[in-house]
């Protein structure tokens, strides 16, 4: 339990949707993982006893927090990373979780499209979940750090065809043009992308 002088650690509120297990708040075993999904920001708490669906439990944020303060720690976890312990006295360890370009390892991100959901008609879901290969899509690059201060010229958005449909439910793509701005990437290189990238589909004509 949280002592009286903590205050809550999370940018989310209390009553946030959590992920967790019947071992974490029912048999209170220790929390050895945290997931930050990619996709929707969710959380997810894990022991380190293998679950499946049966084993699932969603909860309020707060109330895995009430249960062990020190998830607090990781409060900052990027969305796409996961963060481990080796016992519940151990340091966390974060790292990356998710197949997508960083900033840090590209010299570029992928923006949400959501972000441009007021200045352009976006691609509904499932369109964007439905794309195949040989589609045109287009996607935001920005060039910058993913929580950096905004500055002009950072952004492009450039097309990919797609060449490969993931099991998991993501893309790859090939680059169709050469960045007018940026030489971090070129035109004919191979990104890895998710549905929630896409800000336009032209699709391949049927034959």
């Amino acid at each position: 339990m949280p002592n009286e002088t903590q205050q809550w650690p999370f940018a989310d509120p209390k009553n946030v949707a959590a992920f967790t297990t019947r071992f974490v708040m029912t048999l209170n075993e220790p929390i050895v993982a945290v997931y930050h999904n990619y996709e929707d920001g969710a959380w997810q708490f894990h022991s380190n006893r293998a679950s499946d669906e049966r084993d699932l439990m969603l909860v309020a944020l707060s109330e895995v927090w009430e249960k062990d303060p020190s998830i607090g720690l990781v409060n900052d976890l990027p969305y796409g990373w996961k963060a481990t312990r080796t016992t519940p006295v151990a340091p966390w360890r974060g790292e990356k979780h998710h197949p997508y370009p960083t900033y840090e390892e590209n010299g570029f991100y992928l923006e949400d499209a959501s972000l441009y959901e007021e200045q352009i008609s976006l691609p509904d879901q499932k369109a964007q979940e439905s794309c195949a290969p040989g589609d045109l899509v287009k996607l935001v690059f920005r060039f910058a750090k993913e929580h950096a201060e905004r500055r002009g010229g950072e952004c492009e958005r450039m097309w990919l065809s797609v060449e490969e449909v993931h099991d998991a439910g993501h893309y790859t793509g090939r680059l169709e043009n050469q960045p007018s701005l940026h030489d971090a990437i070129e035109e004919g290189a191979l990104v890895i992308f998710s549905p929630i990238h896409i800000i336009a589909i032209e699709q391949q004509a049927n034959t």
